[in-house]
């Protein structure tokens, strides 16, 4: 192999324990968000095993190939890297789900039953693979802000 970049700085690879895996879309306008809401959460942002697909936990509500990946890339946040939260994202306008909503509330609460979804294949997945004491969240984000969803 031919190297074409020299980093200032050598890469620690010394094993790290994750603060959370969280599942969050690859929709770059929701950038900010992220960052935003990772230091609300105060996790420290490198050790976030973010598992960005589009759709963000959509995945985790649908088909059975999308939610064996999202849940294999879970999984392997939980055991290789320990860690103890895992999030679960959806957001305003997402072009995944190619849905066009009539008003706010019906979008919200649309995300909230894909949300109750998606937390449920996760909670049953770590049940069956006697994975515990893992606490799992869910948010909603939007142009304004964040919000997470009661079920």
């Amino acid at each position: 192999m031919e190297r074409i970049l020299t980093f200032p700085r050598k890469i620690n690879m010394g094993h790290y324990e994750a603060d959370a895996c969280l599942v969050w879309c690859f929709d770059v306008r929701f950038n900010p968000a992220l960052e935003e809401f990772i230091k609300h959460k105060g996790l420290n942002p490198a050790k976030v095993d973010c598992v960005r697909t589009a759709g963000g936990a959509k995945g985790l509500a649908e088909g059975r190939s999308r939610r064996d990946s999202a849940l294999g890339d879970i999984e392997k946040s939980v055991l290789f890297h320990r860690a103890p939260l895992i999030i679960l994202a959806n957001h305003r306008d997402c072009a995944d789900y190619g849905i066009k909503f009539e008003t706010p509330e019906k979008e919200r609460d649309f995300h909230k039953r894909e949300l109750n979804e998606a937390r449920a294949s996760v909670e049953k997945f770590l049940d069956r693979n006697a994975l515990r004491n893992i606490a799992i969240e869910t948010i909603f984000v939007d142009d304004e802000g964040i919000l997470t969803p009661k079920r």
